[in-house]
């Protein structure tokens, strides 16, 4: 059952193996939200935090929500499979750039789809996630 749901998310599988070499920090962790086994890997090169199937890149300051967050989208990975990148993949990268650009707070990032059901199948809770120095 795990080689089907492997080959499910192929697409994504792929291009992290192709990423890995590339941008991965040494040494590999391991996280299991619901039983399941989640690579988390260290990188510098983007200024962000992204997961491809079970593979969750994180840069060097992220915190446990952020993993959480991003096993999120591991899960929603799972459910698309191969369209993953299309449905996921794409509206989120389009909502960093653009909240990057118009200078967005994480509030407006995280309240709608794909972010905010992310969060959800991550079981984050924003609301208890202070801002700093407050």
């Amino acid at each position: 059952m795990k080689f089907l749901l492997y080959l499910w998310q192929l697409p994504q599988h792929l291009l992290a193996l192709a990423l890995l070499p590339v941008i991965s920090i040494k040494g590999k962790h391991y996280t299991t939200h619901k039983r399941n086994r989640y690579n988390y890997i260290r990188q510098t090169l983007f200024d962000t935090s992204f997961s491809l199937g079970k593979y969750v890149f994180l840069t060097q300051d992220n915190t446990k929500t952020t993993l959480k967050h991003e096993v999120g989208h591991s899960v929603q990975s799972a459910i698309f499979g191969p369209l993953y990148l299309l449905i996921i993949g794409l509206p989120s990268i389009s909502r960093n750039i653009y909240s990057r650009l118009r200078k967005k707070n994480d509030t407006w990032y995280y309240s709608s789809f794909p972010e905010n059901w992310a969060d959800k199948l991550g079981k984050v809770n924003r609301k208890r996630i202070r801002p700093p120095n407050q």
